[in-house]
């Protein structure tokens, strides 16, 4: 039986191994976020069963190729659904899932349905089935299912997408400090996924060759595993609730105009007088609290009498603040990421970015311009 390697597929064996470990271990970690992590280890077996499957042809094993590529194929119509399931399970804190879910993967077994057929048919025919479409050769029905997975890709990314963008909205309308809740790696698989996914049309449309193909994914899968250990490293769930439609959320409230002068008055005082700004961990909670207010009320308040989102209007004070500090002697010595910390911001690239928002400067500028002479 002849078998070929090179050292593309080495890489490929390698970060398949890799990927089947990192299921295991992601399907059966305890961690707050589960089921995130089970779906996670779902589409990371799926990935390293398609590279598996590449290593196969590439290796020569076509008989295997046949015999797991007919039911392995399908399973990319399944990786947007994933991706998007994936995401509202970090986000949405009641997500479950349910018997809907499997909506979502219907192509998935449509083509897994039309694909057993090769299984009943002589094997020739089958494996030149499986050259064709490793030899860039696709039939009618592959490039339909080419198109039908870039679609589904590109839609639940983005759909995923807007979801993350939804979610930093909600977060910054509860929360001063976000960096801990971030779920960086999410966005930055979300944006790779996305090019991916034009890069897969690019290569279609060209009919560039499967080398190409393969290369783009094992540089997805590796992604995919970088983000896998992300998961096992942080662990954090969502700390809000669900979406709320701005132009509705305070339509019953009842605030009259006077109340929400009188609020924004005891607002601004307390703030000054108690310098609750530098308390890294300020939420809305604990500021409507202390106001005896009720959270909704509070938001209302600073919504619509600040013009600003209570993330934007706490870290406006911890500029304010910041500033003073920049362009006083007593501090000359300190660093930006010193005097970040002292304002209450937790990470130096989140100051710098709201100092440049409310400055429109950076705070080096800053204190390069303002200091005292």
């Amino acid at each position: 039986m002849e078998v070929s390697f090179n050292i593309v597929t080495v890489i490929m064996i390698l970060g398949m191994v890799q990927g089947f470990f990192l299921s295991l271990l992601l399907a059966t970690i305890k961690k707050e976020n589960q089921l995130s992590g089970k779906i996670l280890a779902v589409l990371i077996m799926i990935v390293s069963l398609l590279l598996l499957l590449i290593v196969f042809y590439e290796t020569k094993q076509y008989e295997l190729t046949l015999f797991t590529g007919l039911f392995l194929f399908p399973a990319t119509l399944s990786i947007g659904p994933l991706l998007y399931l994936y995401t509202k399970s970090l986000i949405e804190k009641d997500f479950k899932f349910s018997a809907r879910s499997f909506v979502h993967f219907i192509p998935y077994f449509l083509a897994l349905f039309y694909l057993l057929r090769y299984y009943f048919i002589p094997q020739k025919e089958a494996l030149e089935f499986i050259h064709k479409f490793f030899l860039d050769e696709p039939t009618a029905f592959e490039m339909f299912f080419r198109y039908v997975d870039i679609f589904l890709r590109a839609t639940y990314t983005i759909a995923a997408i807007k979801i993350l963008i939804d979610y930093g909205s909600r977060l910054k309308e509860e929360y001063s400090s976000i960096e801990k809740f971030d779920f960086r790696w999410l966005r930055y698989l979300l944006i790779v996924s996305l090019f991916t996914t034009l890069f897969l049309l690019t290569i279609t449309l060209l009919r560039l060759g499967n080398n190409v193909r393969a290369l783009m994914g094992l540089i997805f899968s590796v992604l995919i595993y970088v983000i896998g250990y992300e998961f096992i490293k942080h662990n954090v769930s969502s700390p809000v609730k669900g979406k709320t439609a701005q132009k509705t959320k305070y339509k019953r409230s009842g605030l009259a105009e006077e109340t929400k002068n009188e609020i924004s008055g005891r607002l601004k005082e307390v703030m000054k007088k108690r310098r609750l700004f530098l308390n890294p961990d300020l939420t809305l909670n604990k500021l409507a609290e202390i106001l005896e207010l009720s959270p909704n009320h509070l938001s209302q308040v600073i919504n619509e009498m600040f013009g600003k989102n209570f993330f934007d209007f706490v870290n406006g004070y911890r500029i304010e603040e910041a500033k003073k500090f920049l362009t006083s002697h007593e501090t000359e010595d300190w660093t930006i990421l010193a005097i970040a910390y002292e304002v209450g911001f937790q990470s130096k690239s989140t100051f710098n970015a709201v100092f440049k928002k409310v400055a429109n400067e950076t705070p080096s500028q800053y204190r390069k311009a303002n200091r005292k002479g």
